[in-house]
């Protein structure tokens, strides 16, 4: 029974580390994409003025879902998040294309990295 714990417990700790360094990593990924973020809004607001109202009735559902999942490590259950992204029927895609279309797309993409990486670190 000893041995068994034993394993058991050192397959947790285990998985712990690698969770701890996964994290650091993205946290540090994250102190960077946040101000690129910040920046390509600030971008797209300069560019093409006002816009939040615009996307935000032209949104129907969410683009991004987040699934809670267990994963079993030596029989401890430990929560995972996956994203499930449906990019299908973006009716964004042609919001500012006359006025900083650009700007829009690649706002876009800085966000949707962020998003990714504050998943991973959730």
């Amino acid at each position: 029974g000893r041995s068994l714990l034993k394993k058991k417990a050192e397959a947790v700790t285990g998985r712990f580390r690698a969770i701890l360094k996964k994290i650091a990593e993205t946290k540090t990924d994250v102190g960077k994409s946040f101000p690129d973020a910040s920046i390509s809004l600030a971008e797209v607001e300069f560019q093409a003025g006002s816009f939040s109202y615009t996307v935000m009735e032209s949104v129907g559902q969410a683009v991004v879902e987040v699934r809670v999942r267990d994963d079993n490590v030596a029989g401890v259950l430990l929560p995972a998040f996956e994203e499930n992204r449906d990019d299908g029927g973006n009716s964004v895609e042609m919001t500012g294309s006359v006025r900083g279309g650009d700007y829009f797309r690649r706002c876009r993409t800085a966000y949707s990295k962020l998003m990714e990486e504050l998943i991973i670190l959730a």
